[in-house]
């Protein structure tokens, strides 16, 4: 069984839930203990989220992948979907194999038929050109918030989510701005979101891009 190499601590919230999904979505399967072995690179969320925002966050995805080669992972997944913005430069230096949020989530949604998606994540993913080409050149067409709207997002998701906080006035407000659109799902496209939002309370199919891409990883450090 290879091993998972996880890119940690964007936020710590997310990463708790990578690994716990992996370990319990391999019991589900096998029905034993026999879990993939998982190296975990905590990153600095408050240094790196600076990085982002003056477009040199690469450079800090990169040394966290040759640690977890030089640990041992076979390949590895980052945590999060705001680094992906800088995936195509990360993929071409990276010496370490990488699965690819976006990929695995565009794989889902065509895999249910979806065309029509909202998307809802951090100020840096609902904004990014990136984001919307790799979602788009696959026929999905991407509905992103307003400018208030994605400011709301942000804030929750930032000084909320990020911190372990759930409030019900923030899920409100998020189930308020997911009614205005007609879409066939929501890209819960930050890893925080369905710590706060889940089909239950949505009433709408969601596409948990968290849960997606750590059973991606499942699959691949289960295959021969």
């Amino acid at each position: 069984m290879k091993k998972i190499g996880l890119v940690g601590g964007l936020s710590p919230e997310s990463t708790i839930l990578y690994y716990n999904h992996i370990v319990k979505k391999y019991y589900e399967i096998k029905g034993d203990y026999n879990f993939p072995e998982i190296i975990i690179y905590s990153l600095s969320f408050g240094k790196f989220s600076e990085m982002v925002k003056h477009g040199n966050a690469a450079k800090e995805i990169l040394k966290a992948l040759e640690a977890l080669k030089k640990a041992g992972a076979d390949f590895a997944i980052i945590t999060a979907n705001t680094p992906h913005i800088f995936f195509d430069e990360i993929a071409a230096k990276a010496t370490l194999p990488i699965i690819s949020i976006i990929d695995a989530t565009v794989e889902e949604a065509k895999k249910n038929g979806l065309k029509k998606l909202l998307l809802l994540g951090t100020i840096f993913t609902m904004e990014s050109e990136y984001f919307r080409s790799q979602y788009e050149k696959n026929g999905l067409e991407i509905i992103v918030p307003s400018k208030e709207e994605r400011k709301i997002v942000n804030e929750i998701i930032f000084r909320e989510l990020a911190k372990g906080s759930i409030r019900e006035e923030s899920r409100k407000k998020l189930i308020e701005i997911i009614n205005r659109y007609s879409v066939d799902a929501i890209v819960l496209a930050c890893t925080e979101l369905p710590l706060i939002l889940d089909e239950e309370h949505v009433g709408k199919k969601l596409l948990n891009t968290a849960t997606i891409h750590a059973e991606k990883a499942l699959m691949h450090a289960l295959e021969k």
